[in-house]
């Protein structure tokens, strides 16, 4: 038997994609640039503007650059922001970002969860999201085949799903259903 991770869907990477670039360009791109230097180990280039850090972005071993947009020449670097060549780049770091404004650990993961889903060709550090799905379903097959139990959804709009754990998970519930043939499984939320 095999555990598949089905791709994203054109619809739901349109939909990544926009939100990424909605926020990474011009809100999280302090942020985006930190997970993508400490995941792909690329350095950090401050698009500068009147001394300050306009936009940061990462610097791939090509030389290009990569941003909520995805790779980016450097000719189109500065277009959404009105700026045009040649470009004040820099090199910056973490620190020099962090001084500029506060960066929530929070953005930060929420952020890599999208780029990984985007962009899971990158050499990506850290397992993704997807990974440790695909590792999950896996030992579930195995499971299930060993107790013969297997999840399934019922209709295809209530499908079951996987989530990001909050913290405050401490274990599952499984309830019969009313033919009391099949159960339903759910998580636990702090009980």
């Amino acid at each position: 038997m095999t555990a598949i991770v089905k791709p994203l869907s054109a619809k739901s990477r349109g939909f990544i994609k926009d939100m990424m670039e909605g926020k990474g360009l011009d809100g999280e791109c302090y942020a985006l640039a930190i997970v993508l230097s400490q995941e792909l180990g690329w350095p950090i280039i401050g698009l500068m503007q009147n001394k300050e850090i306009r936009h940061a972005v990462v610097r791939n071993p090509g030389g290009g650059f990569w941003d909520a947009r995805g790779a980016v020449n450097e000719k189109n670097l500065g277009q959404p922001f009105g700026l045009e060549p040649p470009y004040d780049l820099r090199s910056v770091t973490e620190e020099d970002l962090f001084a500029v404004r506060p960066i929530e650990q929070a953005s930060m993961a929420f952020v890599l969860r999208i780029a990984q889903a985007l962009w899971p060709a990158l050499p990506w550090k850290s397992r993704s999201q997807k990974d440790r799905i695909l590792s999950f379903v896996s030992e579930l097959e195995a499971l299930s085949q060993k107790h013969n139990l297997w999840l399934y959804g019922s209709t295809p709009t209530s499908l079951p799903r996987i989530a990001e754990g909050d913290g405050d998970e401490t274990g599952y519930e499984a309830t019969t259903t009313i033919d009391g043939l099949n159960y339903m499984v759910n998580r636990i939320i702090g009980k």
